[in-house]
């Protein structure tokens, strides 16, 4: 499409009303959004193709991420507990001798 064709679109004048210059604005933009589309460069197509990968790229690796830190923080909190009921276990243990004595 060549452009929007100036015989198409109702003349405007300083005597023309609100509703008639709505109309035509109206009717010239939606012409131009056609033609925007219409338009499209490879390089925009392949841009916004390639930005759509990179989201769902993140996304995936996030989800990921996310994961793998629960996974390490189960671990390491496991870790910890088991580190404090082996010197709970001690400290009773030493707790009894004293009281033996």
């Amino acid at each position: 499409m060549p452009g929007p064709a100036r015989d198409d679109l109702p003349k405007i004048t300083t005597s023309s009303t609100k509703k008639q210059m709505l109309d035509a604005f109206n009717r010239l933009k939606a012409q131009l959004e056609e033609q925007a589309r219409e338009e499209l460069k490879p390089e925009k197509v392949k841009r916004e193709k390639r930005e759509a990968e990179i989201i769902q790229t993140a996304e995936a690796t996030a989800s990921e991420n996310t994961q793998n830190r629960l996974d390490k923080l189960k671990v390491e909190i496991g870790a910890v507990l088991s580190s404090i009921s082996k010197n709970l276990s001690e400290e009773t243990a030493r707790y009894q001798k004293i009281k033996e004595a």
